[in-house]
């Protein structure tokens, strides 16, 4: 019966105050699996809750709640709202002069998604995918436009004396991949690492201190 009224209440939005919140629940074609412990990252990669629930004959409301009884209750979600209606809206909004490219509040709160791999997903979806930009617009509008922006003149670009801070990657597959929780901050605090796809090396000042993903 508590399985029945959880999945209907995320199915059926509630409309009336009087009952509860009014705010819509996130679609399961909306939801992905960020990690779980009974069900591997090459199991669930890319596919919402609503198509692993599809491949597997149940529904989706089943599927979850399964999930969480497998991973005793430690299976972590993600809910991506890329609607055609967003992806219209923040493509409008992103070529607007008075946009500058990038998450408003990154490293805030760092014990939840802190959306630490926002340039890998605008390359490869905004620049790569939907072409909303080319390669060096795209590259121009998160190095040397915000380092303008912020009175940054020795960032941000390339050049004879500059400080050599260089990003090498590939074009073709450059975008994110998969998050994990660890705790190896001082005294044992926790934040989410991100983990991409494409990403050859990170220089600064000249120095390689990432090279093919190890430090």
């Amino acid at each position: 019966a508590a399985r029945e009224e959880m999945r209907h209440a995320v199915e059926n939005q509630n409309r009336d105050p009087a009952k509860g919140t009014t705010i819509m629940a996130p679609p399961w074609a909306m939801v992905f699996v960020e990690s779980s412990a009974s069900l591997g990252a090459d199991a669930h990669m890319g596919r919402s809750i609503a198509q692993l629930a599809g491949e597997r004959g149940v529904a989706p409301g089943d599927f979850a709640l399964d999930l969480a009884l497998a991973d005793d209750f430690a299976t972590k979600l993600r809910w991506r709202m890329d609607t055609p209606e967003w992806s219209s809206a923040v493509e409008t909004s992103q070529r607007d002069p008075r946009i500058i490219i990038g998450t408003s509040d990154g490293g805030a709160h760092l014990a939840k998604d802190d959306q630490a791999d926002w340039s890998s997903y605008f390359l490869a979806t905004w620049v790569r995918e939907r072409k909303v930009w080319s390669l060096e617009e795209g590259v121009h509008q998160i190095t040397l436009m915000p380092a303008n922006l912020l009175g940054l003149p020795d960032r941000g670009s390339l050049k004879v004396g500059g400080w050599a801070d260089i990003m090498i990657f590939d074009a073709d597959t450059i975008g994110p991949w998969r998050k994990e929780f660890v705790n190896d901050l001082p005294g044992g605090g926790g934040r989410y690492r991100a983990y991409g796809h494409g990403v050859h090396a990170t220089i600064v000042n000249g120095q390689p201190i990432v090279l093919e993903g190890k430090l």
